[in-house]
């Protein structure tokens, strides 16, 4: 994001170690639900950053978008999975026009923006 801005909701490992219990699996959802995180306002649309503080004396499966390379090798050394959840795109004009001229080419059309558009109304209109 912008400066002074985060660009993900951050937990440690410490934290993980005192909420969950072994084998469990950890996401972005499940640490809302045990308040690890506050992930509301701006910060609802990040990902998940695990960082490697502390200790994880207990397997856990955790799935997030970025992981420190100590948190990686705590996680592993303490017979957990790292997976990573893939990055949403972010939407922007020019990214947005090119799926739409791909969609009218894939469809027959002429692969310009206006025809795109015009079969997107009348879809809508159907």
């Amino acid at each position: 994001m912008g400066a002074g801005l985060p660009d993900y909701v951050i937990v440690n490992l410490e934290s993980l170690a005192e909420k969950y219990s072994a084998g469990e699996t950890v996401t972005l959802d499940s640490l809302k639900e045990k308040n690890l995180v506050n992930a509301s306002g701006r910060e609802r649309n990040l990902g998940l950053k695990v960082l490697g503080e502390g200790e994880l004396p207990f397997a856990l499966t955790v799935k997030a978008e970025v992981f420190s390379r100590t948190a990686q090798e705590k996680i592993a050394a303490a017979g957990g999975a790292v997976e990573l959840v893939p990055v949403k795109a972010k939407w922007t004009r020019k990214a947005h026009e090119y799926r739409l001229r791909q969609a009218a080419k894939a469809a027959g059309g002429t692969g310009t923006i206006a025809a795109a558009k015009a079969d997107k109304v009348k879809k809508a209109k159907k």
